[in-house]
């Protein structure tokens, strides 16, 4: 199974044609909604962001092609499954999949979190191997107004 190197929620990212670099721009780690969600309660909060994911051969001389989904987790531990796909690492030792979100559901102000789970390609079980843990709270100016 392949190695997973990072998964990171960001408002954007590229990849330098000349030098196949990586930029991530504006790491995401939290944001702020209002009104402030009703316990329970399924909020979709619409943001233009990217999910990327780093991973690479766990052999750098087998190619392996590894199905990976990436589910929300609610600060409650419920979860909504991501679809499956493919992580393609037959022509090269390492791999990027960069996946555009226009907006997510959110449950509640608290962590929330993207867990990352590799397929195993021999008996379809998946293995979780990574997550990215964001908060989301009220804005400042609405967790001001609130009483103490």
């Amino acid at each position: 199974m392949a190695r997973h190197i990072f998964t990171i929620l960001c408002e954007s990212a590229s990849i330098d044609s000349i030098t196949n670099g990586l930029t991530l721009t504006k790491i995401i780690e939290g944001f702020g909604v209002s009104p402030e969600p009703q316990a329970g309660q399924t909020v979709m909060v619409p943001m233009s962001a990217m999910i990327v994911t780093v991973a690479m051969r766990d052999d750098s001389d087998v190619p392996e092609s590894v199905p990976f989904r990436i589910d929300l987790v609610y600060p409650d531990g419920t979860s909504v499954a991501g679809p499956i796909a493919m992580l393609d690492l037959s022509s090269a030792p390492r791999t990027r999949n960069l996946m555009t979100v226009q907006g997510f559901g959110v449950k509640g102000l608290g962590v929330h979190k993207f867990v990352v789970y590799f397929g195993n390609n021999s008996d379809g079980e998946f293995t979780c191997v990574g997550e990215w843990i964001f908060a989301v709270m009220l804005p400042p100016s609405e967790a001001q107004r609130q009483p103490a």
